[in-house]
């Protein structure tokens, strides 16, 4: 069983006030700027005459070449540029998601798609939009509007009017988020990723990582999000953030972030042609079955990712970027519940159980009269 005590990357007090984690985050960002103020200081000692080739080559004991001390500098210039671009980029990038939208839309992969069969599948795709609106969030109208018109979108969108996209489709094949892409750029941003972050190149890497993470949440499952100080610190920090819904009857599991990559992964594979038909589809009815037996509603589900994910990106270093990720993701996990073009509209987890419930009873209907 996972303990998350002892998982997160800063070294917090547990009892540390909620508002510390969020604001140790936000100050994080500003981390990369340090190498600019060293920058500024060394040129502040040099033009005051503080620094002393002279005085130092006597405690040395031998002359310093200035040429040294410039070189050094100069690196450490670009070091500084390098670190202060970053820095900037997370800064606005955490302000531009805090206020962008999200387009739920499928780019028109490849023909023909492969359809989804039953309300299983159906519901297992549902529940990937809690990864791939983060990676869709569009932050003017305009762009929007743009994506509206675009005819590699299935089926085609168009904005109501209030200026709200209407329309939507589900097939296993399609790839999401990639709104500025041909299909062949985004097969190809496709499998970078897939790669480099995952190590996937064809079908036994595959099956593995899926294997891995199935596991994972399995073992994750039987871990209640809130039975460690770091679990409620972590809880509340997302509601910091801005995710409301945490009240639950029952409890909340740390399954949320393995699941959810568990279908993006098996669901990328097959796009890419590494994992059959058979196994993809296996994949999302079994996530469909764990998925409405471990949490009560999508609300449930959400709250258990974005936990899981920030335990995720404080394990992960990225210290300096988890203010701006975790931002996303809360602003577009929000709109998969508000928006009225998301696709989880009139959807819910006791409909998918009464789903299972009548494909049981079919099933055992066919077997009974075989």
């Amino acid at each position: 069983m996972r303990d998350f005590s002892c998982l997160s990357y800063f070294d917090l007090d547990p009892k540390e006030n909620i508002m510390g984690l969020k604001s140790k985050l936000y100050r994080k960002q500003f981390a990369p700027f340090k190498p600019l103020i060293g920058v500024a200081i060394i040129l502040a000692m040099y033009f005051y005459g503080l620094i002393d080739f002279d005085f130092y080559s006597q405690k040395l004991g031998f002359d310093i070449p200035h040429w040294v001390f410039y070189s050094i500098f100069g690196a450490l210039c670009l070091y500084a540029a390098w670190k202060t671009f970053w820095g900037v980029i997370w800064i606005l990038s955490a302000k531009e998601n805090s206020r962008s939208k999200c387009f739920f839309g499928m780019l028109n992969n490849k023909n023909p798609q492969v359809k989804i069969e039953n309300g299983l599948e159906e519901y297992a795709l549902l529940a990937s939009t809690f990864y791939e609106a983060s990676q869709i969030l569009i932050g003017d109208k305009e762009s929007l509007s743009k994506l509206a018109k675009n005819p590699n979108y299935i089926p085609p969108y168009r904005l109501d009017k209030d200026g709200d996209l209407r329309g939507g489709s589900q097939f296993i094949n399609s790839i999401e988020g990639m709104h500025h892409l041909t299909k062949k750029e985004a097969e190809y941003r496709l499998k970078v990723p897939l790669e480099n972050s995952w190590g996937i190149t064809g079908k036994t890497s595959a099956l593995e990582q899926m294997d891995a993470l199935w596991h994972g949440a399995l073992e994750a499952a039987e871990y209640n999000l809130l039975d460690s100080k770091k679990g409620v610190l972590y809880s509340k920090t997302v509601q910091e953030f801005g995710y409301k819904t945490v009240n639950f009857k029952t409890d909340t599991n740390a399954a949320g972030f393995d699941i959810i990559r568990f279908i993006y992964i098996a669901r990328s594979s097959f796009t890419l042609g590494y994992i059959p038909e058979e196994s993809v589809r296996n994949a999302l009815w079994n996530t469909a079955q764990f998925i409405a037996a471990s949490y009560e509603s999508w609300e449930q589900l959400g709250y258990s990712y974005l936990v899981t994910f920030l335990n995720w990106n404080l394990t992960s270093n990225y210290d300096e970027s988890t203010y701006s990720y975790i931002t996303e993701r809360v602003t577009a996990i929000n709109q998969l519940f508000s928006e009225s073009n998301s696709p989880l509209k009139d959807t819910s987890l006791d409909i998918l159980r009464t789903i299972i419930e009548k494909e049981l009873a079919d099933n055992t209907k066919q077997e009974s009269t075989t």
